[in-house]
């Protein structure tokens, strides 16, 4: 039971701050397009899925957070 609440508790963590990491990341590297006020249309798009770094990120966290509860439960 200590061992999946070791692997539950490091998941959560890493996972928020592997989200956190990447929209920091894409925020910074995020360039507007630059059009007129004429051109502009009035079209809002939800729901669109524009990077599957989540996944991605759901995996390293995973991995990582199962190293350490493997590591933080044999040590004593």
């Amino acid at each position: 039971m200590k061992k999946i609440l070791i692997f539950l508790l490091s998941f959560i963590v890493l996972i928020y701050v592997f989200e956190i990491g990447s929209g920091l990341i894409m925020t910074l590297m995020y360039t507007p397009e630059i059009t007129f006020a004429t051109t502009q249309s009035q079209t809002v798009q939800f729901g669109t899925i524009s990077h599957p770094f989540s996944y991605v990120f759901a995996l390293f966290a995973s991995c990582i957070a199962y190293f350490l509860s493997q590591r933080l439960y044999h040590v004593k």
